[in-house]
């Protein structure tokens, strides 16, 4: 069941609009978010508004991290990132 519940996140997280390419470390971000049990509480059905949010939340608040993250992945980028999600999760309804 499990397995189930994070492939029907996952392939929500995946779905992109048309001519609306999503910047390569928002998908890592969002898919980590996933793969990380940080969804796990979100309704499938409430994935593509949380992934937007998100990513808006990483534009408005994150933009330098975005940037390290487009480039690396190391210890320090990784607890950045969970800080990140875990923040953006507690605002998030």
């Amino acid at each position: 069941k499990k397995t189930l519940s994070l492939g029907a996140r996952l392939t929500e997280l995946l779905k992109q609009n048309q001519y609306e390419p999503i910047m390569a470390a928002k998908q890592v971000a969002s898919i980590f978010a996933v793969n990380e049990g940080y969804l796990d509480n979100i309704e499938v059905e409430k994935i593509k508004d949380w992934e937007s949010k998100f990513y808006e939340h990483l534009d408005n608040f994150k933009e330098e991290f975005l940037g390290k993250l487009q480039k690396d992945w190391n210890e320090d980028i990784e607890k950045e990132l969970r800080e990140t999600i875990e923040n953006f999760n507690k605002s998030y309804q």
